[in-house]
C-alpha cells in the first residue's frame, strides 16, 4: 500500500485589526507562533508543516522568525485577503493526500485530537472530511483552529471559492455557503473532558493574550522549559479556577458572515496633558475590540514615549491631526483635553459616527454620543439621549486581578499623576512618612514628568519610590489603600475595590461633581493635605474596610462594557449569508451563541447568525419535546381548563368574524400535543394539525386528533385544501424565515377566512422595566429556541405584507408583573410554577364569572403593547370579481 501523506498548513499574518503582530507576542520566552509549531511537531502523523503568510514588509518579521527556527514558510504574493488560494498554493506544491489547516493564533491546539482525526482519515478509504462527533443539546468542544480534508475535497472547495467571502475563510464554501458538500464524512469521538466547558482558546484580543499568558505562566511554574503545555491539564485548570475563565470570557468573536466594523480613537499624551486621556482611550479601544469585535486604530497626538501596552494596539504617534493619514472608520472617538468644533468637523469628514469623551461640544453638527466618565453632568445635559454619564460610565480596566501579598503592615500606594502638577511630592511625602512611617508600607509612584518625592528625613523601611511603572491599573488590587489626586487613577482604585483618599488641589473636578463625591463617600474625599492624613488615619483605624465601596465598584467595573454597548447602538450590524441573504440593523442584544438585531430587511428583531434548516430539523424532530419540554405533554392535560379559556377565546373571536357555518375547518400549524385542536373539536370544528415532533404528534393522535408529523412546507401545503381558519401558536419565533412560512399559511386560508397568530411579545415595556429595576439581562432571549423576537407592531406588519387585513389584537397575562412585584421566577422553576398557577387561577376565575371583562382587559393591555403574548387576528380579503 502506498503511504499517504498529511500536509499541515498554518495560516498566519501579522495584520490583525484587533491584535497586531499577535503571532510574535511572547509566551514565557517564546513567540506565540513558535509555541504552536512546537506543539504540532509532536504529532507522529503529520509529514510536513508549512507556515503560509504574505510577502510584504509588515509580515517580513514573521518570515524572519520562521527562518530563524528552521521552519518552512511560504510568502504568498497574491491577494492578501485570499486565504484559500494562499493555502492552496502550498497544497499544490506539496501534493499531499490530506490537508490539515491550522489557524496560527491558537497555541493550545490539541495534537492528541488532531492525531485521532488523521488516524481516522488514513484508515478510511475515500473519506473527504473528518470532523469531531457532534454533541447533543447544542454543546460544543473547546477545540479551536483546525480542519482536516482530503486533498481531492480541498481542491473542490478551492476551485469553487470564487466569492470574496469564501476566499477569506477556510471551508466557508462548505460550512456556510453550502455550495460544496462532501459525500463521505467521518467522525471522531472524544473524551467528555473536551466538552466539559466552553471557552475561547484562540488569541484575537488583548484579553485573549492575557488569558494565554496566565495559562502558560502557570504551567511553566510547575514544569521544565523543554515541556509542552498539556491541553487536558489546561482544561482541568479552567475547571478548578474560574478566575482564568474570567480573563477573556467576555470576548465576542465576530461571526464569519458578519461585516467588520472599525473605530478610530484620537487622543493626546505628554507633559502638559499627562497620560489620563491615553489610559482612558486604551480602555475604550480594548472594550471595542473585545465586546464588539471591532477593528481598532489609535492616533496619539504628542511626542512618542513608552506607554504600557500601547504597542499591542494598532497605534501611531502624530504631531497634529493635520498629519494623520489612513483615518477612515465607521466611528471616530475623540478623547482630547479641549475638543473643538474643528475636531468634530474633521471627524465627520472621515467617519459616519462621532463620539466625544468627557466634553460636550455641540458645534455646527453635534456628535452622535457624548460619554462622561463621571457620576455627574450639568443638569441641562442629563436628560439628553445622546449624553451618557453615571458610575457605570467610568472607563477603568481591570484585566488581570493582582494577588495581594500577606504582610504584618497595610500596604498603600500614592498616585499624583504623570507630572505631579500640584507638587504633592514636595510636601506630602515627608508628612506621610512622619505620621505613618512605622504603621504602613508605601509605594510612591513617580510619574514620567514628575519630580521625585522629597523625604527630609530617612525614608521609612518598606517605602519605595517607583518609576517606569507599566500597567499599574492591573496591580492596584494588591494594595490595601491608596492616596490619589483627583483623576482617572482615583476611579481605577475604586474599580479595583481599593479605598483611595482623594484630594483635588488643582480643582479639576467641577464643584457640583466634588460635592456629589463628598456626599457619596465622605471617608475618602479630602480638602487638604492635613485632611488627607486625618482620613488615612481613620481608614487605618477601620482596617481599610472597603465594604462601603462595593456598590460603587460593582457599577464602575461595568463601564467598559457599557461603553462598548453604546457604540453598538450607534452602528447597524450587517450579516450576509448565501442562503438567507443580507440582514442588517441595530444590535439590541448580544449573546455568546449569537446576537439579536432589529433587522431593517425583515422588519422585526431576530438572531444572527441563523441556523441551517438541517439543524432546526434535527432539533424539533428529535429533541424539543423529548429533552427541552419533556413534561409539556402531561401539562397540556393537567391544564385543560385553563387552555379551554385561552384557546376557546381565540376560536370564539374567529367564529364572530366568520359568521355562521355548518362546518368550520381549521389548520393548526405547530400543533404540539394538540391542546388547541382539542378545544376546537369540542366546539365542533373539523381540525387538522401538523407537527414536526413525532413524539408530540403521537401524543395528539392518541387523543383522537388528526395530526401529521412533519414541517409545514410547500410539499405538505400542496396536499391540503383551504381552511376557514389557520392557527399558529408560538411558531414564527422558531423558524428562520417567518415571512415565507406565513405566506404559505395564507395560501391555505379561504377567501374571507381568518388567520390567528400568537408569538411571545418580547422587548416589551414591562420587560424593559424589570431590566432597569433588577439590573437584569434580557432573560427572554433564548438563542437555542427562539430565532425571532416580535412585538404587536412587527407582527401586524408581517401579516399586512402577507396581504391580510388586521381585525383585532389581544394578549394574555403579563407574567413580568410578578417580577416587578418581587417574585423572581427567572432560573427558579419552583417560583415559576407558583406564578404560572396563580395566573391560571386568575384567568379561570375571571373567565368563569366575567368573560367579557377578561376579553376587554387583555384587549386593553394589547393596545398598550403589554402582555406576555402578542395575539393578532387577521382576515384574508375576498377574491375580486
Amino acid at each position: 500500500m502506498v503511504e499517504q501523506t498529511v500536509l499541515c498548513v498554518v495560516g498566519a499574518r501579522l495584520n490583525s485589526s484587533r491584535l497586531p503582530k499577535k503571532h510574535l507576542l511572547d509566551l514565557e520566552g517564546k513567540p506565540l507562533l513558535q509555541c504552536l509549531l512546537e506543539r504540532l511537531k509532536t504529532s507522529s502523523l503529520i509529514d510536513d508543516i508549512v507556515v503560509a503568510t504574505t510577502r510584504d514588509a509588515f509580515n517580513q518579521s514573521l518570515v524572519d522568525l520562521c527562518e530563524k527556527i528552521a521552519q518552512p514558510v511560504f510568502a504568498y504574493e497574491g491577494d492578501v485577503n485570499n486565504l484559500v488560494d494562499r493555502v492552496d498554493t502550498v497544497v499544490r506544491r506539496h501534493k499531499p493526500d490530506f490537508v490539515l489547516y491550522v489557524c496560527g493564533d491558537c497555541p493550545l491546539v490539541d495534537v492528541e485530537t488532531i492525531d485521532a482525526m488523521i488516524s481516522k482519515a488514513l484508515e478510511t478509504p475515500k473519506v473527504q472530511v473528518v470532523e469531531l462527533m457532534p454533541l447533543p443539546d447544542g454543546k460544543s468542544y473547546i477545540h479551536e483552529g483546525f480542519d482536516l480534508f482530503s486533498a481531492a475535497f480541498w481542491r473542490e472547495m478551492s476551485e469553487n471559492s470564487i466569492a470574496p467571502f469564501n476566499q477569506e475563510h477556510i471551508a466557508s464554501i462548505y460550512r456556510h455557503s453550502g455550495v460544496v458538500k462532501p459525500t463521505h464524512v467521518e467522525y471522531v469521538e472524544l473524551d467528555q473532558l473536551y466538552s466539559a466547558i466552553e471557552h475561547r482558546i484562540s488569541v484575537d484580543t488583548l484579553a485573549d493574550y492575557d488569558f494565554m499568558r496566565a495559562v502558560y505562566k502557570k504551567w511553566y511554574r510547575q514544569h521544565g522549559p523543554e515541556t509542552i503545555v498539556d491541553f487536558k491539564w489546561a482544561i482541568s485548570l479552567l475547571q478548578d479556577d474560574p478566575a482564568y475563565l474570567a480573563i477573556n470570557s467576555h470576548v465576542r468573536q465576530r461571526k464569519a458572515a458578519e461585516k467588520g466594523r472599525s473605530v478610530l480613537f484620537v487622543t493626546q499624551a505628554g507633559a502638559e496633558v499627562g497620560f489620563g486621556h491615553l489610559s482612558r482611550t486604551l480602555t475604550c479601544a480594548k472594550a471595542a475590540q473585545e465586546y464588539n469585535s471591532y477593528g481598532v486604530k489609535v492616533l496619539v497626538e504628542g511626542k512618542p514615549i513608552s506607554f504600557s501596552r500601547l504597542d499591542l494596539f494598532n497605534a501611531r504617534w502624530i504631531e497634529s491631526l493635520q498629519d494623520a493619514t489612513d483615518v477612515s472608520a465607521d466611528i471616530i472617538c475623540l478623547d482630547l483635553k479641549n475638543i473643538t468644533d474643528e475636531h468634530i468637523a474633521w471627524a465627520r469628514e472621515h467617519a459616519s459616527y462621532v463620539v466625544c469623551l468627557d466634553q460636550y461640544v455641540e458645534g455646527l453638527e453635534p456628535a452622535d454620543l457624548y460619554w462622561f466618565p463621571s457620576p455627574y453632568v450639568q443638569a441641562e445635559l442629563a436628560s439628553r439621549e445622546e449624553v451618557k454619564f453615571g458610575w457605570d460610565c467610568m472607563l477603568v480596566d481591570q484585566s488581570i486581578p493582582a494577588l495581594k501579598v500577606a504582610g504584618l503592615k497595610k500596604r498603600g500606594v500614592v498616585l499624583t499623576g504623570s507630572g505631579d502638577h500640584a507638587k504633592m511630592g514636595a510636601t506630602l511625602a515627608q508628612r506621610l512618612a512622619t505620621d505613618f512611617g512605622a504603621q504602613v508600607e508605601l509605594d510612591w509612584v513617580q510619574g514620567p514628568f514628575a519630580d521625585a518625592p522629597v523625604f527630609t528625613q530617612e525614608q521609612p523601611d518598606g517605602w519605595r519610590v517607583l518609576t517606569q511603572v507599566q500597567g499599574l491599573s492591573n496591580h492596584l488590587q494588591a494594595y490595601d489603600f491608596a492616596i490619589c489626586v483627583f483623576g482617572v487613577s482615583f476611579f481605577e482604585c475604586l474599580g479595583a475595590g481599593v479605598p483611595a483618599v482623594c484630594i483635588d488641589p488643582l480643582h479639576m473636578a467641577k464643584p457640583e461633581e466634588w460635592q456629589l463625591l463628598k456626599n457619596a463617600m465622605p471617608p475618602l474625599m479630602a480638602e487638604s493635605q492635613d485632611d488627607v492624613c486625618l482620613k488615612l488615619n481613620k481608614l487605618l483605624e477601620n482596617q481599610c474596610d472597603k465594604e462601603f465601596l462595593e456598590p460603587y465598584q460593582m457599577d464602575i467595573v461595568k463601564g467598559p462594557a457599557h461603553f462598548a454597548a453604546s457604540l453598538r447602538a450607534l452602528i447597524p450590524v450587517s450579516w450576509q449569508d448565501a442562503f438567507y441573504g443580507e440582514h442588517s440593523g441595530k444590535l439590541v442584544y448580544q449573546h455568546v451563541h449569537g446576537d439579536v438585531i432589529e433587522c431593517e430587511q425583515c422588519g422585526f428583531k431576530h438572531m444572527i447568525p441563523l441556523p441551517s434548516y438541517e439543524q432546526l430539523k434535527t432539533f424539533y424532530e428529535e429533541e424539543f419535546y423529548q429533552a427541552e419540554k419533556e413534561d409539556y405533554l402531561q401539562k397540556s392535560v393537567d391544564e385543560w381548563l385553563w387552555l379551554d379559556f385561552e384557546f376557546g377565546d381565540r376560536l370564539a373571536r374567529a367564529e364572530q368574524s366568520l359568521g355562521s357555518h355548518s362546518e368550520r375547518t381549521v389548520l393548526d400549524i405547530g400543533t404540539g400535543p394538540g391542546g388547541f385542536l382539542q378545544v376546537a373539536k369540542a366546539r365542533n370544528w373539523i381540525g387538522l394539525g401538523i407537527e414536526p415532533s413525532d413524539h408530540a404528534a403521537s401524543f395528539a393522535r392518541q387523543n383522537g386528533l388528526e395530526v401529521h408529523t412533519g414541517f409545514f412546507d410547500a410539499e405538505w401545503a400542496a396536499q391540503m385544501g383551504q381552511f376557514d381558519l389557520v392557527h399558529m401558536s408560538e411558531v414564527l419565533e422558531h423558524v428562520p424565515e417567518p415571512s415565507k412560512l406565513l405566506n404559505l399559511a395564507v395560501s391555505k386560508v379561504k377567501p374571507g377566512g381568518m388567520i390567528v397568530v400568537s408569538v411571545p411579545n418580547d422587548f416589551n415595556p414591562l420587560q424593559e422595566a424589570v431590566i432597569r429595576q433588577d439590573n437584569a439581562e434580557s432573560w427572554w432571549v433564548v438563542p437555542d429556541h427562539h430565532l425571532n423576537y416580535f412585538d404587536f407592531e412587527s407582527l401586524e406588519n408581517l401579516l399586512r405584507h402577507a396581504g391580510l387585513n388586521i381585525v383585532n389584537r389581544s394578549t394574555n397575562f403579563p407574567m413580568e408583573m410578578f417580577l416587578l412585584m418581587g417574585e423572581n421566577y427567572r432560573g427558579a422553576s419552583d417560583i415559576g410554577k407558583k406564578c404560572h398557577k396563580r395566573r391560571m387561577t386568575f384567568d379561570i376565575s375571571l373567565g368563569q364569572r366575567k368573560p367579557e371583562a377578561r376579553r376587554a382587559l387583555y384587549e386593553s393591555l394589547a393596545s398598550a403593547g403589554l402582555g406576555r403574548l402578542a395575539i393578532v387576528y387577521a382576515q384574508k380579503p375576498m377574491e375580486q370579481g
